[in-house]
C-alpha cells in the first residue's frame, strides 16, 4: 500500500493519527485485554497486532470519530481466537489479583471494587466461556450496552444477551457459594 494513500484521503485517518490513538489508548486497551485473556503478554501483543493492523489499513475506518469501537472490535475478535487456541490447548487461569499494568486504578474508578475477594472473582470468571467472559467484560468493564458488544464480537444481539444471563447467573452462583473470609479467624488465640 502506497505509504501517502491513507494521508492524502480528505477528513479521513492517517497514520501519524493511529500513531497518536496508540499513544493515547494503549493502556486502556491494555487493561480491558488482560482482563478478558489473563495473561499480560498476550493482552501486549494483542493490543499491539490491533493497532498495526489500523496503522496498516487506516483506510478502513470509515468514521474517524468511532476509532476506539473499531479497535476494541479488532482486539476482541483477536482475544477470541486467542481462546479458541487456549480452549484445544487446556485450560487458562486468569489472575485479576495482580494487575500486571501498574497503572493504579483509583478505588472509585475500578469497576470491580465492589469484589471483597478478587481471588473468588477471579475463579467465578475462569469458569465462564470464553464468549460470556468476554461479555461480562465488555459490559460492566467498559459499560458497553447489548448493541454495542454486539457489534465488537460479531455476535448477534440474541446472543450476546443469553452470554450475559448465563453468565450472570453463574458468576451469582458461585460467589454466593464461595467461604466468607472472617477476622477471628485471623485473630484467633
Amino acid at each position: 500500500m502506497d505509504e501517502n494513500r491513507a494521508a492524502a484521503k480528505p477528513g479521513g485517518l492517517t497514520r501519524e493519527d493511529v500513531g497518536r490513538l496508540f499513544v493515547a489508548g494503549r493502556d486502556d486497551l491494555f487493561r480491558l485485554v488482560w482482563l478478558v485473556t489473563g495473561d499480560a503478554e498476550v493482552a501486549e501483543d494483542l493490543v499491539q497486532e490491533a493497532y498495526t493492523r489500523l496503522y496498516e489499513h487506516p483506510e478502513r475506518v470509515r468514521d474517524v470519530d468511532r476509532v476506539d469501537a473499531y479497535v476494541r472490535s479488532i482486539v476482541l475478535n483477536l482475544a477470541r481466537t486467542r481462546f479458541a487456541r487456549r480452549a484445544r490447548r487446556g485450560r487458562h487461569d486468569l489472575r485479576i489479583a495482580h494487575d500486571p499494568t501498574g497503572a493504579g486504578r483509583r478505588p472509585e474508578s475500578d469497576p470491580m471494587r465492589a469484589a471483597d475477594d478478587r481471588s473468588v472473582l477471579s475463579g467465578a470468571l475462569d469458569a465462564l466461556t470464553p464468549k460470556q467472559r468476554i461479555c461480562v467484560v465488555c459490559r460492566y468493564w467498559l459499560g458497553l450496552t447489548d448493541a454495542e458488544i454486539a457489534a465488537a464480537t460479531g455476535l448477534s444481539l440474541g446472543t450476546v444477551k443469553t452470554h450475559l444471563r448465563r453468565a450472570l447467573t453463574s458468576l451469582r452462583s458461585r460467589v454466593a457459594d464461595a467461604p466468607t473470609p472472617t477476622l477471628e479467624a485471623d485473630h484467633a488465640p
